[in-house]
């Protein structure tokens, strides 16, 4: 079928069906009328390609076969098709002819015409009669969809019987799943029937069917064929949909209304049906007081189906928390509207939307452990067709849980997951949270290039196919960026969509609030800096997973404001409460920044443990430019960091005894933690190994340096120091 090659426009197309002028053609002319590929007026064609009338018959339809098929097909196959007894004969005389380069290994090797271009050519110059023989011998030689398009081209007008063949295939694979190759055959069978209902209901029923996905690669031109017919509940529920897709809020909003009168008299699916779409679109249009009342509406009518009220509920709960400007809020609503949604993971099926939807708000309230626990329910166990709507978009806020959490390997799988899965539905707004987070992943890992590509590209998305509130993830990867690059400034700048009408991206606080606290901090605005930090302790809520970021930023500002020693006791009691849990790349900017203040204390010692210690943490999680701010401060008070990240001192350098230079990386950072009096099980959760690993560990310390057991290892590790 063709269609637009951006399935988010919607193009002139005046029929669905597969290239439909090749089938009509005009009756096959006389041989001395018949055209060429371009000939010219010495016989052949332009450029020098022969003209179709001079080759023998047996030739002329092998390569017409080859048009008709496309791409590359085995002889014996086109022989069949062109019912030519002699194939490697007419082909010889195609070779020599210049219309096919072919070097086979065999009878069976894919051949086909030299270039797109000269298939076109020569498609075109092919008579009426033998295009249509050729494609009616494709379709019954081939099977599955292209079956059907060679019978599509073959006809003259339209078919009835071949129309109703169609709708019954399109009817098979909408029940298989296959909506994009449903809809295709059912916008073929509407093209060739013979009277305007079947027409009319074919067009339809393409409609109902093009609501379960994204958007199919059909939309744009059945949207053209929907323009032609009067209002419906299904053509306007689909043009409405799109529209709102195409961020055409008007447009879809003048489609919804005029749909909610027509529904009145319709059975209740196709009135929820209507309240659904008019609830999607007041959520992305800002208009949450509407939004709510639509959806309490609705789930005050009892026989509701499962999922349409699993649908008002999230609807009511999304628009609370937007009221409130929290996902707290949309949590409380939540669990008023659904006291029997649990915890545990052998609750029973079929909540997987307002799993996902509990999820998901966790995630941007920054209780990163919980959520992972919903959205992989979500993504594992629940199989209920419902949850296919929003699959793509839990793998994209897994992954941003997963990023808060220090499990950036993870994170990074699963928006690569959303992002294909975006793509394959041709959901080019659903890809934008996933494109966001690849964007924050590349920039805190140095590669510049692939952040700044995914930036611009999640920015564009946002302009032509994002709602309101989707404003936050070009802003957040274009802060990650600046922050990666240690430009404060330009932090602030990128953040100005959401921090100057925060509204929108109320619901993310905890992504975006930390990074302008500490570019507030490192500009110089200390009192917007304290009422930023007011702000991100209110969004945090209980249970958050930003107590380390928030510790972290506290003493920062405190410092900042001319009170390094009380900053510096704020930052040692941080590092006192940390645990496993905790994500390790706020562990690294935690310790980081301890290790700074003690510089300027002059506390050299105790400063090079933290830095290499943070230093280490960063080469781990693979963020290079923090690991090498760490590095390039190590080396200027006289400590080398080796390319594991474990350090020496310039005055230690030659020396035989052994010293932690010889230790890597992770061994290093599991003495130090030994040397403070950590046991080996408070060690593992640190580190996050086993207990045994640990062990492992610690006997290859104690063999490289020298001593006979723990007791030893600070003077050691201090003799160093």
């Amino acid at each position: 079928m063709s269609t637009a090659a951006d399935p988010w426009s919607v193009p002139a197309c005046p029929s669905c069906r597969p290239d439909v002028d090749e089938s009509r053609r005009r009756a096959d002319p006389p041989s001395a009328e018949r055209r060429t590929a371009g000939a010219g007026e010495d016989g052949r064609g332009q450029g020098g390609a022969p003209a179709l009338d001079a080759l023998p018959a047996p030739s002329l339809r092998l390569l017409a076969a080859m048009a008709v098929l496309e791409g590359r097909t085995p002889l014996p196959i086109l022989a069949a098709i062109a019912d030519v007894a002699e194939p490697h004969v007419a082909l010889n005389d195609l070779i020599t002819a210049g219309f096919v380069a072919w070097q086979p290994r065999g009878l069976v090797e894919p051949v086909a015409i030299h270039s797109q271009a000269a298939r076109d050519a020569v498609y075109d110059s092919l008579p009426a009669a033998l295009c249509r023989a050729t494609h009616l011998a494709a379709a019954d030689r081939i099977s599955g969809i292209q079956a059907f398009r060679h019978a599509v081209l073959a006809v003259r007008g339209p078919d009835a019987r071949l129309a109703a063949r169609l709708e019954t295939e399109a009817t098979r694979y909408h029940r298989a799943g296959d909506t994009e190759q449903a809809g295709t055959l059912l916008l073929w069978s509407a093209d060739l029937s013979t009277c305007r209902s079947d027409r009319e209901r074919r067009l339809l029923t393409a409609a109902g069917w093009g609501t379960t996905t994204p958007a199919p690669g059909w939309s744009p031109a059945l949207a053209e064929q929907l323009t032609t017919l009067e209002p419906s509940v299904e053509r306007n529920l689909f043009l409405g949909r799109l529209a709102a897709r195409q961020a055409h809020h008007d447009a879809a909003k003048a489609l919804l209304d005029q749909a909610r009168p027509l529904a009145g008299a319709l059975p209740a699916p196709a009135r929820t049906d209507v309240e659904l779409a008019t609830m999607a679109l007041l959520a992305d249009t800002a208009d949450h007081e509407a939004q709510e009342s639509v959806a309490l509406s609705l789930l005050a009518h009892s026989g509701l189906d499962d999922e349409t009220r699993q649908w008002s509920v999230y609807f009511a709960a999304d628009a609370g928390g937007r009221l409130h400007g929290t996902p707290d809020a949309a949590l409380c609503r939540l669990a008023a509207l659904a006291p029997g949604l649990g915890h545990s993971q052998t609750d029973r099926p079929g909540q997987g939307i307002l799993r996902w939807a509990r999820g998901m708000w966790l995630a941007q309230s920054g209780r990163s452990a919980e959520a992972v626990a919903d959205l992989q329910h979500v993504l594992l166990h629940e199989i209920d067709t419902d949850v296919e709507a929003v699959r793509t978009l839990a793998h994209a806020y897994l992954g941003h849980a997963l990023f808060h959490l220090g499990d950036w390997q993870s994170a990074l799988l699963e928006a690569d997951e959303s992002r294909r899965l975006a793509e394959a539905r041709r959901d080019c707004r659903g890809g934008i949270p996933a494109a966001a987070l690849t964007a924050c992943l590349s920039a805190l890992r140095g590669e510049w290039g692939a952040a700044e590509q995914q930036a611009a590209f999640v920015a564009a998305s946002q302009r032509v196919h994002g709602p309101g509130h989707y404003a936050v993830f070009p802003a957040l990867a274009a802060a990650c960026l600046a922050y990666a690059r240690g430009e404060s400034a330009h932090v602030l700048t990128a953040l100005v969509p959401v921090s100057v009408q925060s509204g929108p991206a109320g619901m993310h606080h905890a992504w975006w609030r930390p990074l302008q606290l500490q570019a507030l901090i490192d500009t110089g605005r200390l009192a917007e800096a304290r009422t930023a930090l007011a702000a991100l302790r209110e969004a945090a809520g209980p249970g958050t997973s930003l107590t380390v970021v928030l510790a972290r930023l506290e003493a920062r500002l405190t410092a900042a404001e001319g009170n390094a020693t009380a900053a510096a006791d704020q930052l040692a009691q941080a590092l006192g409460r940390t645990s496993g849990g905790d994500a390790p790349f706020a562990v690294a900017e935690l310790e980081h920044d301890y290790g700074l203040l003690l510089l300027r204390a002059r506390r050299r010692r105790e400063a090079s443990r933290w830095l290499l210690s943070a230093q280490a943490r960063y080469t781990d999680l693979g963020a290079l430019p923090f690991a090498g701010r760490c590095s390039r401060q190590l080396r200027e008070i006289g400590v080398r960091v080796s390319a594991t990240g474990t350090g020496d001192e310039e005055r230690n350098v030659g020396s035989n005894r052994p010293t932690p230079a010889t230790l890597t990386d992770q061994q290093y950072r599991i003495a130090l933690l030994a040397a403070e009096g950590m046991t080996n099980q408070q060690i593992a959760g640190a580190v996050f190994v086993s207990v045994k690993t640990v062990e492992y560990h610690l006997g290859n310390v104690f063999a490289k340096l020298g001593i006979p057991s723990r007791r030893q290892l600070r003077a050691g590790l201090e003799a160093f120091l």
